[in-house]
């Protein structure tokens, strides 16, 4: 019983020896793995706007910061559309919004803020994640020099 008892005890400190060295050897990619898992997390449907309205604390980032000279957009409220036409169909703005999951949205014309609106949850100070605020952007653009759908056609 000693002999089988000794030999239990060896095997075990070898198996430990053994685990310590496969997670120095790989600790670093036994991290970087546990940090996408995470980050993968963030995009879990019932926490995603909680998710990235924190991601600035949980991640390395970076806030750019406003330059001295700061131009306030006047404001002149107007009605969006309800309803807007793609694809030869007629299609209601709200249903857009629940359905791309849009946490907020600001139209801009001749100069002023002419709808400003913030959904789940979101608000005015709330920070955003630049990935989408530059998404966002590059479609403003890309529909600014579509004849179809021009600046003007948002409003009814």
């Amino acid at each position: 019983m000693g002999k089988v008892k000794r030999w239990l005890i060896r095997i075990g400190l070898i198996l430990l020896v053994a685990v310590a060295m496969g997670l120095a050897v790989f600790w670093r990619d036994i991290q970087e793995i546990r940090g996408a898992l995470q980050y993968a997390a963030t995009f879990d449907a019932d926490r995603i706007d909680e998710n990235f309205r924190s991601l600035p604390l949980k991640y390395p980032s970076k806030t750019v910061r406003r330059g001295n000279q700061v131009y306030d957009l006047p404001a002149v409220p107007r009605e969006l559309a309800v309803t807007y036409v793609y694809k030869g169909q007629t299609k209601r703005i709200e249903e857009w919004i629940d359905k791309t999951d849009t946490t907020g949205l600001i139209v801009v014309k001749d100069g002023a803020v002419a709808f400003e609106k913030y959904f789940r949850g979101n608000s005015s100070s709330t920070r955003s994640i630049a990935m989408s605020v530059s998404k966002s952007i590059g479609n403003v653009q890309k529909l600014w020099h579509r004849p179809e759908s021009g600046p003007d056609r948002a409003f009814s």
